[in-house]
């Protein structure tokens, strides 16, 4: 039996940039394994939807849940991971990403597009998600402004994690081949 020893592609971004939809398709081309780190935090947590998490335990726990399914998600050589939209802003999962990084174990791909697209996208998403950006009277701020406020806060722990950014407003399959060129160059595939 033959071990991989490929370096994981790890997809980060802000909500709405395809990490989910890229990585399972990026997935399906190569042939490996796909892994959500919502979703492995979510079985640690054993709690139906992130939503719930926040509210039964709170934000802390569910930074903790995605520190820890970090590892577990690590674990897999040669796949490809999509983080929670917010994993990079907690410094555990800054640190271990770059140690997976200087050691070769992980390729880091930002995905990026306009506020004005991951809007779009928010609003058609099927809402199982709660907004993540509420104004000074708790009410949630409308998909452009999260955006905006998410980006400020974001972008900078995006940026210190990332080997290489890529735009993702284009479709599916040419964000895929993008991440194929890059990764190839990465790993001396190709001139």
């Amino acid at each position: 039996m033959t071990v991989s020893t490929a370096p994981i592609a790890v997809l980060v971004g802000l909500r709405g940039s395809g990490k989910s939809t890229v990585g399972a398709t990026l997935a399906a081309e190569l042939g490996v394994p796909f892994h959500d780190l919502d979703d492995l935090a979510l079985e640690s947590c054993r709690e139906p939807d992130i939503a719930s998490v926040f509210r039964e335990r709170g934000e802390a726990a569910w930074w903790e849940a995605e520190t820890r399914a970090l590892e577990t998600g690590l674990a897999f050589p040669g796949s490809i991971l999509a983080l929670g939209g917010g994993a990079p802003i907690v410094p555990a999962i800054r640190t271990r990403l770059n140690e997976a990084r200087a050691d070769g174990a992980a390729i880091v791909f930002w995905l990026d597009a306009p506020d004005a697209v991951l809007a779009d996208r928010i609003r058609t998403h099927d809402g199982s998600r709660p907004p993540l950006v509420t104004d000074d009277d708790r009410r949630p701020l409308d998909p452009l402004e999260e955006c905006r406020r998410l980006r400020d806060a974001r972008s900078e722990a995006y940026r210190s994690v990332s080997d290489h950014a890529i735009d993702s407003d284009a479709p599916t399959t040419t964000i895929v081949h993008e991440i194929l060129a890059r990764e190839a160059l990465v790993s001396g595939e190709q001139t």
